[in-house]
This record gives C-alpha cells, sequence and structure tokens, in this order.
C-alpha cells in the first residue's frame, strides 16, 4: 500500500494521472480511516519512544519556521491581474507589513528578488509574493526598487501565535505527566498538541512555506475530530453513551483522505489552483466536526440526563464548546466561506479554540465541575454593563476619524473594546477582594469587625454577657458616643450599656415609640407577643451622620443578634422556669431524681464560685502585689514633698483598695471563714464590710447556740448564701433605710428572719402554702433562696406589697442537720 501511493504520488506530482490518483484515493478510503484509528492507539501504547520520535521531528520543524518568521516579514500584499496582463497590488490582508515596508495599493509588480515575477518560487505557488528580499514595481510610470529587510523583527501577531504554541505543548506535556493514566487525557493531548501545531504553522503559512500551508489546512480539520474523539473516551470512562462510531471513522476518514490529497500542494503546476478551492473542502469539514461534537453532547445527554452530575456536566462541555467554537467558525471561516473575506481575523478567533481544552484539563486533574451557569450569567452581565461605556468610546474614534475608518473596522474595534470592558468589569471583583483593605478600608475593618463579633456571639449565654462581647466592639467599630441594647418585656424594660449613652433617656424614647431623634438611632432587633429588642446607637464622635457602609453593617449585626438574642431569651426563660420549679417543690413531694437535680445545680454553682475566686486569688491579686513591690524601690527616689511622690502614693493606695475589694469577692464568692470563724463569725463579716457601702442602717443578731455550729458545712453555705441574696436584693431593689437580719433557733428549728422599710412589691397568690411573686429578671434571686430553703426540708415565707415593705421568714429543721 505505501508503494502504490508512494507511485501515484509521483505521477500527481509530475502533473500525470491525476484523475486516476483521486479514484483510487477514494476507494481506498475505508482502509485508511482504520489505519487512522489503528495509528492512534499504536501512538499510545509506544508513547514513549513516539513522543522522543516527535519531539525530535518538532525541534525540526520548529527551526525551520522560526527561521522563516524571523527572516522575513510578512508582507500580505493580495495580487490581482489587471487588463493589460500586468499584477496589479489591489489591497492588503490585516495583518500584512506591506504597506509599511513601503508597497502601495496600485503597484504594478514587474520583478522579485531580480527576476521576472513568473520565476518567484511563491509566486508559481500561491501567487503572492511573500519570502522576497527585494521587489521591483511600477508606479505612475517610474520604476521604484522596494527593499524589504531581511531583518530579525517579531512582529505582534508572530509572538502571539509563539506564546499560544507554547502554552499548548506545554499543558499536552503536562497533561501526558500528571494524568497519562488515563485515556481520555491522552486524547486531550492530541487536542493540545494540534492546536499547538496550528499556531506553530500559522506564521509560516502566511509566509508561502509549502509545509506551512499543507499542515495548517491539514491539522485544522484534525482538530474537531480529536475533540470528538476524546469526548467519546472521556464519557465512556464516567458513564457509557451510546454513540455511532462509524461518524468517528468517516471524520478521520475525510481528514486522512485530504491530507493524502493536498501532497499537491508540492506541485508548482496544480498548487495554486488545488489551493485556491481548499477553503471550500477544509471549512466544511471543520464545521461538520464541530456539529458532530453538539449531536454527542445532545445524544449524551438524552441518555444521561437523569444524573445530576452528568447532566451538570454536559452543561458545561456545551457552554465551553459553543464559547471557544463560535467566534472562530461564524466571524471567521463562515465569512471567508460565502464572502472570501473574514469578517475578524482567524488570528484572533482561534484564540477562544483554547478554552475547551482548558476546561476538560480542569476536569481530568480536578475531578470536579465549576458552575458554568454561575459564570456565564456573570460574564453576560459584565458585557451588559460594559456595552454603554463601549459604544460611547467606539463614538468618539467615529466621531474622530470619521473619514478615514470603515464600517467593518468600526465593528471590530466595538468587539475588542467591548471584550476589554468586559474583562477589566469582571476582574474587578477579584481586584476589589485582593485590595479591599487598600480601595475600601473603611469597609475591610467593618468586615474583619463583623467577623469579631459573630465569632464572640456563640459564647454568649446571657444578656449581661452582650455589654463587654458585643456592644464595646460596635461602639468601638463606629466610633460613636456609645451604645445601648434595650430589651422591652411586659413586666419591665432592661439596658445594658456602653460608653456614653444616658440609659434613662433611651428608655423614654422607646416607651413613647420614637425610633430616631437628635442624639439616638433605635434599630429595631426582634419583635414578638413576649418581648422587644433594640439596638439604640449615638451619633459619631466627629460629628457625622452614619454613612450607607455603617448602616450596612449595622444591618448585618442586627441579623446576628436577632438569633443570639432569641437564644439568650430562651435560655432566661427556661432558666427561669427551672428555678420556679426548684423554689415550689418541696423534697418531700419532688422524686428523687428532682431532688438530685436541684442538690446538683446548687454543687454546680459552689464549684464555679470556688473556680472564679481561686482564679482571682492565684492571678490578678498576685500581679497587683507584685506591681505594689516594684512601685515602692521607684516611690523611694523621689523627695516627700514632690508631685510625683504624691501622685505614686495615691497609686499605691489605690491598688491596696483594688486588692481589698479583691479579697472581699474572693470571700463571698468562697467563703472560707466558715470553716474557721463558722457561720455566725462569716455573717458577721458579710455584715461590717456591706455597713461600710450600703445606703441604709444594717443591723445582724445572731442568737444561736453553739449546736448551730455543728451543722455540715454544705448547710452552712446555703444559709450564707441566703444572707447573701437577701443583702444584694436589699441594696438593688429596697429602697429602704432600715434593714434587719436575725439568725436564731427556735424549739429544734433553725429560724431566719429578713426585714426591711423599703418599696416593697406586689405578689401573686398560688395554689399552696408557698407566696410567690411575678416571675421577672430580680425573681431569680428569690427563687434561688427558697430552693435553698426546701433542699434543706425548710419552710419559705414572704410577706410584702408594694410601699410595705418586705419581710421573709425562713425556718430550717435543725437536728437533721447535725453532726453525729
Amino acid at each position: 500500500m505505501p508503494a502504490f501511493f508512494m507511485l501515484r504520488m509521483t505521477s500527481l506530482i509530475s502533473g500525470d494521472q491525476t484523475i486516476v490518483f483521486v479514484s483510487i484515493t477514494i476507494t481506498s478510503y475505508f482502509r485508511l480511516n482504520a489505519i487512522t484509528i489503528i495509528l492512534l492507539e499504536w501512538i499510545f501504547m509506544k508513547e514513549k519512544k513516539v513522543f522522543f520520535i516527535i519531539f525530535f521531528l518538532l525541534c525540526l520543524i520548529q527551526t525551520h519556521f522560526l527561521w522563516l518568521v524571523y527572516a522575513y516579514p510578512y508582507i500580505g500584499a493580495v495580487i490581482t491581474p489587471d487588463n493589460n496582463g500586468s499584477w496589479v497590488v489591489s489591497d492588503f490582508e490585516k495583518l500584512g507589513k506591506g504597506k509599511a515596508l513601503g508597497i502601495e495599493i496600485g503597484d504594478i509588480v514587474e520583478k522579485i528578488n531580480g527576476e521576472e515575477l513568473q520565476k518567484h518560487q511563491q509566486w508559481r505557488l500561491w501567487n503572492n509574493i511573500e519570502q522576497a528580499e527585494q521587489i521591483e514595481v511600477k508606479r505612475d510610470g517610474e520604476y521604484v526598487q522596494i527593499h524589504i529587510p531581511k531583518s530579525a523583527t517579531l512582529y505582534a501577531n508572530d509572538l502571539g501565535a509563539f506564546i499560544i504554541e507554547v502554552l499548548s505543548f506545554f499543558l499536552a506535556t503536562f497533561l501526558y505527566v500528571k494524568a497519562k493514566q488515563s485515556q481520555s487525557a491522552k486524547y486531550l493531548i492530541l487536542v493540545f498538541f494540534t492546536i499547538g501545531l496550528e499556531f506553530m504553522v500559522l506564521g509560516a503559512s502566511s509566509r508561502g512555506d509549502i509545509w506551512g500551508k499543507y499542515l495548517i489546512t491539514t491539522v485544522i480539520v484534525i482538530v474537531p475530530v480529536a475533540f470528538l474523539h476524546f469526548l467519546i473516551t472521556f464519557f465512556n470512562e464516567r458513564a457509557p453513551v451510546v454513540f455511532p462510531k462509524r461518524i468517528l471513522h468517516v471524520l478521520y476518514g475525510l481528514a486522512g483522505i485530504g491530507a493524502v490529497l493536498r501532497i499537491v500542494y508540492f506541485s508548482e503546476k496544480h498548487a495554486h489552483t488545488y489551493y485556491e478551492y481548499s477553503n471550500y473542502t477544509v471549512i466544511p469539514l471543520f464545521l461538520v466536526g464541530i456539529i458532530s461534537n453538539i449531536y454527542f453532547l445532545f445524544q449524551a445527554y438524552r441518555q444521561l440526563r437523569t444524573n445530576l452530575y452528568m447532566r451538570s456536566l454536559i452543561k458545561s462541555i456545551l457552554y465551553s464548546l459553543i464559547i471557544c467554537f463560535f467566534p472562530f467558525s461564524f466571524l471567521s471561516l463562515l465569512p471567508m466561506l460565502i464572502f472570501n473575506k473574514e469578517l475578524v481575523s482567524a488570528f484572533y478567533t482561534s484564540w477562544f479554540i483554547l478554552i475547551l481544552p482548558l476546561s476538560f484539563a480542569y476536569f481530568i486533574l480536578s475531578k470536579k465541575l465549576y458552575d458554568i451557569d454561575l459564570y456565564l450569567r456573570r460574564v453576560l452581565f459584565t458585557m451588559l454593563v460594559s456595552t454603554l461605556p463601549s459604544l460611547l468610546t467606539v463614538g468618539f474614534i467615529l466621531f474622530v476619524y470619521q473619514h478615514s475608518i470603515t464600517w467593518i473596522e468600526v465593528t471590530f474595534i466595538f468587539i475588542i473594546v467591548l471584550v476589554i470592558f468586559s474583562i477589566f468589569a469582571y476582574s474587578m471583583e477579584y481586584f476589589a477582594t485582593r485590595l479591599e483593605k487598600v480601595m475600601f478600608p473603611r469597609k475591610y475593618f467593618l468586615q474583619q469587625s463583623l467577623k469579631k463579633i459573630s465569632k464572640a456571639l456563640g459564647t454568649v449565654s446571657n444578656f449581661n454577657a452582650l455589654k463587654e462581647i458585643i456592644l464595646n466592639d460596635i461602639v468601638n467599630t463606629l466610633e460613636i458616643h456609645g451604645g445601648a441594647i434595650v430589651f422591652v418585656e411586659t413586666d419591665g424594660i432592661q439596658v445594658i450599656t456602653a460608653g456614653n449613652i444616658d440609659e434613662q433617656e433611651v428608655c423614654r424614647m422607646l416607651e413613647k415609640g420614637v425610633n430616631e431623634d437628635d442624639r439616638y438611632t433605635a434599630f429595631k432587633i426582634n419583635e414578638n407577643e413576649e418581648y422587644k429588642s433594640f439596638l439604640v446607637l449615638t451619633g459619631k464622635k466627629s460629628n457625622t451622620y452614619l454613612g450607607m457602609e455603617d448602616r450596612q453593617w449595622i444591618h448585618l449585626i442586627i441579623t446576628y443578634l436577632s438569633a443570639s438574642l432569641e437564644n439568650v431569651y430562651l435560655l432566661r426563660k427556661l432558666t427561669l422556669k427551672m428555678y420556679e420549679l426548684m423554689a415550689n417543690i418541696p423534697n418531700s413531694e419532688a422524686t428523687e431524681e428532682f431532688v438530685w437535680l436541684r442538690k446538683t445545680m446548687f454543687e454546680i454553682q459552689e464549684k464555679e464560685r470556688m473556680r472564679i475566686a481561686m482564679d482571682l486569688h492565684d492571678t490578678t491579686m498576685q500581679d497587683l502585689f507584685l506591681l505594689k513591690r516594684r512601685l515602692h524601690p521607684i516611690l523611694q527616689r523621689f523627695p516627700h514633698m514632690t508631685d510625683e511622690y504624691g501622685q505614686l502614693t495615691t497609686i499605691l493606695t489605690h491598688i491596696d483598695l483594688i486588692n481589698e475589694n479583691l479579697r472581699q469577692n474572693c470571700f463571698e464568692l468562697n467563703p472560707y471563714l466558715l470553716q474557721k470563724a463558722g457561720l455566725i463569725g462569716s455573717i458577721q463579716k458579710l455584715v461590717d464590710v456591706e455597713s461600710a457601702y450600703c445606703e441604709f442602717q444594717l443591723e445582724f443578731q445572731g442568737n444561736c447556740s453553739a449546736h448551730i455550729e455543728l451543722l455540715d458545712v454544705e448547710r452552712k453555705k446555703h444559709l450564707f448564701r441566703v444572707v447573701q441574696e437577701l443583702l444584694n436584693n436589699a441594696k438593688k431593689h429596697s429602697h429602704a433605710e432600715n434593714v434587719r437580719i436575725c439568725l436564731s433557733e427556735d424549739g429544734g428549728c433553725i429560724e431566719l428572719s429578713y426585714e426591711d422599710d423599703g418599696v416593697g412589691f406586689e405578689l401573686l397568690q398560688k395554689e399552696g402554702s408557698l407566696n410567690k411573686r411575678v416571675a421577672s429578671r430580680s425573681g431569680i434571686g428569690l427563687d434561688q433562696m427558697q430552693g435553698r430553703v426546701l433542699l434543706m426540708d425548710g419552710d419559705f415565707a414572704i410577706h410584702t406589697n408594694t410601699g410595705q415593705g418586705v419581710r421573709i421568714e425562713i425556718r430550717i429543721p435543725f437536728l437533721e442537720g447535725m453532726i453525729a
């Protein structure tokens, strides 16, 4: 078979038996397409040896083509005969440099390189004047010598083609190294290889090189066929698609026949005639290959549409196929086929072809899909946004150059400008994100603060914790005077504040239903039947309005706060219900589990108090002591009567005061004196300390025998905590002038009584022997006291009314708690 083809090839080159050769080639078609498939499979089986052979041949061909591009500029002059039989320059190709080299339209070409025009090889082959060093033309009746510099000048289009070539070959090599175990990857390597080869021969083909023209017209037909072969293999590796492979064989066969027939390019006698009509075979074959790819995708979609992953994959491939082949097919090839003139140069539109194999390289290497719908919507939107500035830009260019620009050039300029503006608009999000800290420092700072606050919100478990965790950050971030979070319930308003803000004025504003005035702005966080919550902010320290970014940030914070406050409210509601249960069911009526739960809750509280007291004693108090020791030597350096000495003395005195307060806090958290000074002594110490700070007269009477000190430590702690809570409620709520606490023994019971002449509160009578006040924020303390009393099997009675003060009586069985 090879000998036969060589014989017929020789006869063709010599100009004889052309029809016989063509007929024999067509009859050998079925053998040829089979040979093509087998050849590809053999290449991939012997891939290492073939790889080095192909690499060596590519180096040789590349050297030849690079030298050609490097040595000769692309003239691109269109030569047509006139009525006198002379050959006249009638036009220039868009990328041609003939005009810049001194050739003018209307020049009559007489000689090339000092010889008659008909003796120039490029003229005999293609009827062009490429690879010329000197051209003699007749211009206005005079002969003009034009010297074409054989210079080392690389033009932008040559450099661009070389970059794409290198990129294609690099991607082919990269896939070979990274994914050579995949059969589909091997055919994708073939796609990259053919694209790279296409751009490699582009410069040589435009300069009239025989091998360049042969390869470019052959390879362009192979690109869609190789891609179809890849698609079939790619899907068979994932979900087989029933597809007539005969189409693939037909396409390979037609590409093979075309490759054999194009050997006629090497015949000077027939080259020009055959090349002139090659567009009518090459372009249709290329378009048939594209249609075959689309047909395969529709078949794949019809068969695999129930598979969500495969459906998304097919959609992504189809979009990519349209994006990469539409410009090349409809802006370059079809206009060339119909009008014999490109609308946009194929050099530019062919760049889009890289999109598809790049997408599949991504599929193979990452095994993931990108959201093609999302990206396509973004691209279309950015193009829509860019249309107006593109029209304005092109309108300005048209106004300036209205007499020297064609509508085809205007259209081309509009497309280029639209693409540039679209790329710029599309990339703005990326650059804005990367450079946000520099471009939008305020927005960046607010986003960082939002991340910090949203993370801190996860640790909020009670309403008061919002100040330290959230509210201070809000005030500092917005640079305002102060802020408040307001919780409005049916029985009152609870407010936490940070910075400089009037709590009472905020409450009055919300009671009137005002959301904004000259000083404050209230943002609603939550609203339901049980409560409302607001974020109230003052004006900025700079005396400026809250900007749009600030308000957007506030609304985002409110979104986070809404869920957090809802959780805090539910937690507090559940806690209140639990304490109510603890405070209303005596041990005798409760189940074992309930008694155990009540006891465990108080034990957990005591452990937490003890932990906090130890942390304060071992860290903060020790740090203050160390600070005081370091300040003493500094104090001695100053004379006693100087201002510095007085300031340091004041600081040391203040440190002592802080240390004393911390020591008292530690005692209240962990009453260690219960074991040393006993219950009466510990309560007396507590009363002595509170008497120095409270606004009322405090009296304590301990009329107990030594038997009370025989109680176990647990019961002593419960009694001490009850007294603590009584004093705390008196300081916070009573507004009393006189408070009296009495601890005594009576008939085998311990009696603890409390009495004040304060404002009192209203109670609701409930079934049973216990009185209970309306549950609210201040009710937790009373519930805890009552729960502790019930845990010791005692009785708790409270007598009060609005304006009548408060009287509490507690009786606890004595003998049950004595140590044996």
